[in-house]
């Protein structure tokens, strides 16, 4: 849950998550979080609880998706998934 007051860190500076106050672009961004955050969370509960990057510190998570890394299908999911 997102409470009044809460910051999270990006690279540009911070994000204030004050709903009232969310210009357009910080709206962009925090949609794009959560929909990131809701896609590891799916991939976790698919592979039943493995770690998205092992051996990746989260500082280099960054790095790896901005060149083009992105998770691997478990081998037991369908390809239509």
């Amino acid at each position: 849950m997102i409470e009044k007051g809460d910051i999270c860190e990006r690279n540009t500076g911070s994000l204030d998550l004050e709903p009232s106050v969310l210009s357009i672009e910080q709206s962009l961004k925090l949609f794009t979080m959560l929909q990131w955050s809701y896609g590891i969370l799916l991939w976790e509960l698919v592979t039943r609880g493995s770690l998205p990057y092992p051996g990746v510190a989260n500082s280099g998570v960054k790095q790896l998706l901005e060149s083009g890394r992105r998770l691997d299908k478990p081998n037991y999911v369908n390809d239509t998934v």
